[in-house]
């Protein structure tokens, strides 16, 4: 993307528009901000953890992977 492509596709939050805190950035809270930016609110997301994504996170340890949830919730169900 050139320039000036990325400058209007960038949209800079109006100083005067309220402020939402988000607690959390598993899917609820990034749904959340997501609606709220596009409704012209700013945003700023709060997470405990080192990277978003709440219980649909990926843990590496020593070379593994361990899968902290996602495959659970897009399961689809039988029934």
């Amino acid at each position: 993307m050139n320039a000036r492509a990325t400058e209007q596709a960038t949209r800079q939050a109006d100083p005067q528009a309220p402020l939402a805190l988000v607690i959390g950035s598993g899917f609820g809270g990034l749904a959340a901000a997501v609606r709220l930016c596009a409704k012209g609110w700013r945003v700023q997301v709060l997470e405990k953890l080192s990277a978003p994504g709440g219980r649909a996170r990926v843990i590496q340890v020593d070379g593994y992977t361990f899968d902290a949830g996602p495959t659970i919730v897009t399961a689809m169900s039988r029934s």
